[in-house]
């Protein structure tokens, strides 16, 4: 009976092990911090207002299915504000984001 539980512990031990190694090559978590990369996340939507300090945007953006949200406005952060001064409110836009401490972050965007 022993033999039985040993077995079992044994195979769930390296199931388990297993599996971890699997999501940490999924997602990217392995290696060092300077190793990761973000998942960059591709949207589009509309301009609703733009910050003084051209560091965030407001977008009503469309669903983003791999993420399945649905069609929202939401504040996002630009990595640089360089991005954000050809736009104006209104414009229709492109744009590239990334997820980073509870935050999304544009790094590109075009109209």
């Amino acid at each position: 009976m022993k033999i039985i539980w040993m077995a079992a512990a044994l195979l769930v031990f390296t199931l388990t092990v297993s599996a971890m190694g699997t999501e940490a090559v999924e997602d990217n978590t392995c290696g060092s911090p300077a190793e990761t990369t973000e998942r960059a996340y591709r949207a589009t939507g509309k301009i609703k207002s733009i910050a003084e300090d051209h560091m965030s945007l407001r977008i009503f953006h469309d669903p983003i299915p791999e993420l399945k949200w649905p069609a929202m406005n939401m504040t996002f952060d630009v990595m640089d504000h360089d991005l954000t001064h050809p736009l104006e409110v209104g414009d229709s836009v492109r744009f590239e984001f990334i997820q980073k401490e509870g935050k999304q972050i544009i790094t590109k965007i075009s109209k």
